[in-house]
């Protein structure tokens, strides 16, 4: 998974100004793969976790033949033909409170299984005017592909949650599932009834809400 926006808190024994912090953090951070983009002091207690009122993750599918290598380490390539409309209207299952039992990752280890989720839409996007991506003008090209992004905001998730969802919309828009099963999997509490769960590189943690 990749975080545009992650969050953390930490507590450090000696007084230093957040931006020097920053800049020191920074240089050590050679690889590129981690970038701390601010820094900055908060009361005593305070938890990037626990003060947390809503987080936003985004999946993204690239939908058609083999995707540009500019993207290919960030998307889930999936060949076949999907049905985003289908899709679409699958995601209406998700929002409110439910018990998502169903899409829990094994090794799980929480009081409870019930998340809320305040919004969950699939939209196509234009790669071109959309994504601040380095890609060609043949990529995208009609009949070439396209880049589709689920985007799911709740006050919680379970390990896997997202990327289990993200599966069974896969197994709607491919036909192998119904449009109304994505409520009847929330319903069951039963893993087995989900789709597959979907690869690890297309997810984004994309915004943390305090």
């Amino acid at each position: 998974m990749h975080a545009a926006a992650q969050v953390a808190s930490i507590t450090i024994d000696h007084p230093i100004a957040t931006d020097e912090l920053l800049r020191a953090l920074n240089a050590r951070l050679k690889a590129g793969d981690i970038r701390i983009r601010s820094i900055e002091e908060m009361p005593d207690r305070w938890d990037a976790r626990i003060f947390a009122k809503s987080k936003t993750y985004r999946y993204a599918i690239w939908n058609g033949a083999a995707p540009s290598p500019f993207i290919r380490h960030v998307v889930w390539h999936v060949a076949q033909p999907l049905d985003i409309d289908r899709m679409q209207r699958a995601t209406a299952a998700l929002v409110g409170e439910h018990d998502f039992a169903a899409f829990k990752g094994r090794g799980t280890d929480v009081l409870t299984t019930v998340r809320r989720v305040l919004s969950a839409d699939i939209v196509e996007m234009n790669i071109h005017t959309d994504q601040p991506l380095a890609l060609s003008p043949l990529d995208g090209a009609p009949n070439d592909g396209r880049l589709l992004r689920f985007e799911i905001e709740g006050t919680g998730f379970l390990r896997h949650m997202v990327r289990t969802i993200v599966g069974t919309l896969v197994d709607i828009g491919r036909g192998n599932m119904e449009v109304d099963d994505m409520r009847a999997v929330i319903e069951s509490k039963d893993r087995a009834q989900t789709g597959q769960t979907a690869p690890p590189q297309g997810l984004m943690l994309w915004k943390v809400t305090y």
